[in-house]
């Protein structure tokens, strides 16, 4: 067989085909029927995978499928003929009888001990004295259970799971159940899921479940039947925690469009694991907790309607999961509904690895694709940024759109599919966004000194530093409070666009103190804020007459530049300090209003309020 594969591989790369010596195959539907025993750690199964090709000429060429060499391949049926294969490593080589049809079909027969890889791909456990079989396949552990082609993109339009067990399991899985029946001791359980589907989203689990189910009713008047199997030993406290997912199942509708398999159901499955999983239709769970049941709820959007082109896109699918977890803190039905403490603790640990980045750089490396600190909460928070950069019903807007109306439902999506679709709906270029917090490193550091003047004016200064010396600035809206000696407080949000740069506020009243990022809404470790002389060495006289005013500095060198601002921070004015100190303001050219003028240095500042008046025009 070795020698033939290298003839075809040599008569290939002769034709034209050297770039890919096999067939190009779009995944239509596929059949698993697999019986399995979860005392007994042994597999068999017959994969039936339907296709269509992409080429024409690739009529000729072997299809590859992925299956572990831990599993025995018996045959290859294709209608009622056995074919030629190859199973070396990890890979089926199929070759075809004669020509694959435009639209084909194959099957594979194969048995053995499954080896477990990743994650667990393919467990035998137990629940106390209560044997249990599952298996996770993200992100590439598909192939350790079933013959497959691992690729995110190759979506089957739909699929037949078929569970043969002893008759004391019962068997979860995706989609619907359209036939359970018992003959000779034997369990057969045939599951139908009739919507797109990414390969590592295709699960099973078999154990002595017991199982509920009743239908959660929507705002909008729909209903979605809800299925529970939990471990019999815990039973009643799970059934009560299940219960609970309720309120936020249907905030996620209200939020971003009815449940994309409202047609079939949901359904959650016990499994012996630290976590959960999102399998399409059927998510498994080591335990009913609320933030853990959301967040595998959130992907059957964000993950499964939409999942991520690429395991360097991960964050597609965990960091928007993410954020809906903390959404239903805000909104009340969370697990603890503190979203502030929720997102704190999301930055905490983002800043915990000063190096960090959320693109995934090496997809060889399971952690690093799942890493916690950058794929989850850096990303969770990555999008919170964006929705105060665009506003609530911008960002809300957006989001919908994404998941109910974008070309990526029911598909995929790149995180730079989803950064254009950002540019594109907002009508602004967030390169910049992106650039230095999805593709960059680390985080900022800030210190924000204050000084309050004889003018009751507050005067800030934001310095900033990164956790990592290669990143140059982190552009960011930077959240303060400011507040009074006698309980008053007032928040505003800095648009900081350099390094070391003076604002100046009226706040109305005797400042007391300022908190840096008091609701947690921006990734930032470390940052300080402090009570500090903003003028440095240099003194200002002040000289109002008539339609001018005439500033001079004691000290020249000390001030580059003037403005004249809006206490919002729009610019009506600015130049350069003369060399001798001195500027001239021309109070005809201003609108009548408000203002604050101010004279800037690297390390002084003067801030004074002025008012100009209509008769000074």
């Amino acid at each position: 067989m070795r020698h033939l594969l290298l003839l075809l591989l040599i008569c290939c790369a002769a034709g034209g085909y050297a770039k890919n010596p096999f067939a190009g195959v779009d995944m239509q539907f596929m059949r698993i029927n697999i019986s399995v025993d979860p005392e007994v750690q042994y597999i068999k199964g017959v994969a039936t995978h339907h296709f269509g090709l992409k080429a024409r000429q690739d009529r000729f060429l072997p299809v590859l499928l992925e299956l572990s060499s831990e599993l025995k391949v018996q045959s290859v049926i294709h209608g009622n003929k056995t074919l030629k294969f190859s199973h070396q490593g990890d890979s089926i080589i199929i070759f075809p009888q004669e020509v694959w049809g435009g639209n084909d079909s194959i099957s594979v027969q194969y048995e053995g001990v499954p080896e477990s890889s990743g994650f667990g791909s393919v467990e035998f456990s137990r629940y106390g004295n209560t044997p249990i079989f599952w298996t996770l396949s993200e992100p590439d552990g598909a192939k350790d259970w079933y013959p497959c082609r691992q690729v995110n993109t190759d979506k089957y339009d739909s699929v037949q799971v078929i569970v043969s067990c002893p008759e004391r399991y019962r068997s979860a899985s995706n989609g619907i159940i359209i036939s359970d029946t018992i003959n000779n001791g034997i369990r057969t359980t045939t599951w139908m899921h009739r919507h797109k589907i990414a390969f590592y989203l295709v699960a099973v689990a078999v154990s002595e479940y017991e199982v509920s189910q009743e239908y959660i009713h929507l705002n909008n008047g729909d209903s979605v039947l809800y299925v529970n199997y939990y471990f019999r030993e815990q039973a009643d406290q799970a059934r009560k925690r299940a219960s609970k997912l309720i309120p936020a199942f249907k905030m996620l509708c209200d939020t971003f469009g009815t449940y994309p398999f409202a047609d079939e159901k949901y359904g959650q499955a016990q499994f012996r694991w630290s976590g959960g999983m999102e399998n399409q239709t059927m998510t498994f769970l080591a335990g009913f907790g609320q933030s853990l049941m959301i967040h595998e709820l959130a992907h059957q959007w964000f993950g499964n309607t939409i999942t991520c082109s690429r395991w360097t896109d991960v964050w597609i699918n965990e960091g928007f999961a993410e954020w809906c977890e903390g959404f239903a803190e805000e909104v009340g039905v969370g697990q603890n509904n503190d979203p502030v403490s929720w997102r704190r603790r999301k930055i905490y640990s983002a800043a915990s690895k000063p190096l960090g980045s959320i693109y995934v750089r090496d997809t060889t490396d399971v952690w690093e694709i799942f890493d916690t600190r950058m794929t989850y909460d850096k990303g969770c928070m990555l999008l919170h940024m964006l929705r105060t950069e665009l506003g609530d019903q911008m960002f809300f807007g957006l989001l919908k759109y994404y998941i109910k109306h974008s070309p990526y439902r029911f598909a995929n999506a790149s995180s730079q599919n989803f950064f254009n679709l950002v540019n594109d709906f907002s009508g602004k270029d967030y390169t910049w966004f992106f650039d230095q917090w999805y593709y960059g490193r680390g985080t900022p550091i800030y210190r924000i000194l204050w000084e309050q003047n004889a003018d009751n004016l507050l005067n800030i200064k934001i310095e900033q530093r990164r956790s990592d010396s290669s990143m140059a600035f982190f552009r960011a809206i930077v959240p303060i409070m400011i507040k009074g000696c006698n309980g008053e407080s007032v928040f505003v949000r800095i648009n900081n666009t350099d390094e070391n740069q003076y604002f100046s506020f009226e706040p109305g009243f005797k400042v007391d103190n300022i908190v840096f990022d008091p609701y947690a809404d921006i990734i930032s470790w470390g940052s300080t804020t402090k009570e500090e002389k903003l003028s440095g060495n240099s003194s200002v006289k002040y000289h109002h007459e008539d339609s001018q005013i005439i500033l001079t500095a004691s000290n020249p060198k000390s001030y580059r530049h003037y403005l004249i601002q809006t206490f919002k921070h729009r610019t009506i004015q600015s130049g350069k300090v003369g060399s001798d100190g001195r500027v001239v303001i021309d109070l005809r050219r201003i609108p009548a209003g408000d203002y604050y003028i101010a004279l800037e240095g690297d390390n002084s500042y003067f801030a004074k309020k002025i008012t100009v008046s209509k008769k000074q025009k």
